[in-house]
C-alpha cells in the first residue's frame, strides 16, 4: 500500500520525532524511505540571494545530516536515502513528493521554529493542505529519546461512519495492526438527533429521538460485527466500539484519551464531505486539536485532487 515514504526534516530534534514512526511504517509496509531536507530559502518566503560559499556549506551540512540519519535507519533494517532540495520548503517538498510518486508523507507537527502553541506548524499546514496525499502527522511535543527505535502501536483506533468511503482507511489500519499485533478498535459514533426548539422537547419528541438513537446503534452494531468478521485473524485483536454522543468531534477526542490510543487512522473524507477540500471536518478537527499520531488516508482519485494537478503542471 505504502511503497514510497517521504519524511520531511529541518535539522531539529523536534522534526526527528517522526523517525521512530518512520521505522514502524517502513517495516510494516516494506517501504523505501526518502529523508528530505530543504536548504537555501526561508519557509514560505521568496528565495533570497546568499553568499555562494555559505550556500555550498549549508548544502553540504544538510547532506551530512541526512547521511547520518540514513545510516541509523539502515541499521534498523530500513531501506533509506537522503535528498537535499533547494527553494521554498513547502513547494519543494510537494513537487518532489509528486514527481517521485510518493505514497505517504510523514511529518512532525513541529520543527526548527519550536512549539508555538499551535497544534501543527505553518510548514505542515502548507504541505498537507496542498498535497492531497496520505499523511502521517507525528505529535512533536517533545524531542525523541537519543537512542530512538521503532514505535510499538499497541492500540489503533479507526473511526468509521458506515460509509464505504470511510473504509478506505481499513487496509492501512489492518496492515499496521498485523505487523504490531495491535488491538484494532473500529469506532462508530452515534450522534443524537438535533431537534431545534425554543422550549424543551415534549415526551413524544424525546421518545422519537431515543428511538432514532436506538435504531442507529443497532445498525452500527450489525455493521461493526461484519467488519470484525471480515478482518478477523490471529495476528491482531479487534474490539469494536459504539458511542452515543451529541458532538462527534468531542466524543472522538474523549475516546482517544480514555482508551489510550497510540495511533488514529481515518479516511480524509466521510459520507457527508465535499470532494473539493483535501479533508473533511473530522480530519480537520483531529489535525487541529489531536494529541495522538494521526494517519489520514486520502480517498480522492488522482483526477479529483487539485493539488496534484497544480504541482505537476497539468
Amino acid at each position: 500500500m505504502f511503497n514510497k515514504i517521504l519524511v520531511a526534516l529541518d535539522g531539529s530534534e523536534l522534526a526527528e520525532s517522526a523517525l521512530p514512526h518512520t521505522v514502524a511504517f517502513a517495516k510494516a509496509f516494506q517501504a523505501e524511505v526518502t529523508l528530505v531536507r530543504v536548504a537555501g530559502a526561508a519557509t514560505g518566503e521568496t528565495e533570497k540571494l546568499v553568499d555562494l560559499f555559505q550556500w555550498r556549506l549549508g548544502k553540504a551540512e544538510a547532506q551530512l545530516y541526512l547521511d547520518k540519519l540514513v545510516k541509523r535507519l539502515r541499521k534498523e533494517g530500513v531501506q533509506a536515502k537522503g535528498v537535499v532540495l533547494e527553494g521554498v520548503v513547502s513547494n519543494r517538498i510537494l513537487a518532489y513528493a509528486l514527481s517521485e510518486q510518493v505514497d505517504l508523507l510523514i511529518l512532525s507537527s513541529h520543527g526548527l521554529s519550536g512549539y508555538s502553541g499551535w497544534n501543527v506548524s505553518s510548514v505542515v499546514q502548507q504541505i498537507i493542505w496542498q498535497a492531497y496525499l496520505p499523511v502521517l502527522i507525528v505529535r512533536a511535543f517533545q524531542s525523541p529519546e537519543p537512542e530512538w527505535q521503532e514505535i510499538d502501536y499497541q492500540k489503533i483506533l479507526i473511526p468509521l461512519d458506515l460509509s464505504s468511503r470511510a473504509e478506505c482507511a481499513l487496509s492501512a489500519a489492518t496492515w499496521i495492526a498485523r505487523h504490531h499485533h495491535s488491538l484494532l478498535q473500529p469506532l462508530h459514533l452515534v450522534t443524537r438527533p438535533e431537534i431545534p426548539r425554543r422550549i424543551p422537547l415534549n415526551a413524544e419528541e424525546q421518545a422519537l429521538a431515543e428511538e432514532l438513537v436506538s435504531r442507529n446503534k443497532k445498525e452500527a452494531g450489525h455493521y461493526l460485527a461484519e467488519i470484525r468478521n471480515r478482518l478477523s485473524c490471529d495476528e491482531f485483536k479487534i474490539e469494536p466500539l459504539i458511542e452515543v454522543c451529541t458532538s462527534t468531534a468531542s466524543a472522538l477526542h474523549d475516546v482517544v484519551r480514555r482508551e489510550k490510543i497510540d495511533l488514529v487512522v481515518l479516511c480524509a473524507h466521510g459520507y457527508s464531505s465535499e470532494n473539493k477540500w483535501p479533508f473533511g471536518s473530522i480530519a480537520i478537527n483531529l489535525i487541529a486539536f489531536g494529541e495522538t499520531p494521526l494517519l489520514i488516508v486520502q480517498d480522492l482519485a488522482a483526477d479529483e485532487r487539485p493539488g496534484l494537478q497544480q504541482h505537476t503542471g497539468h
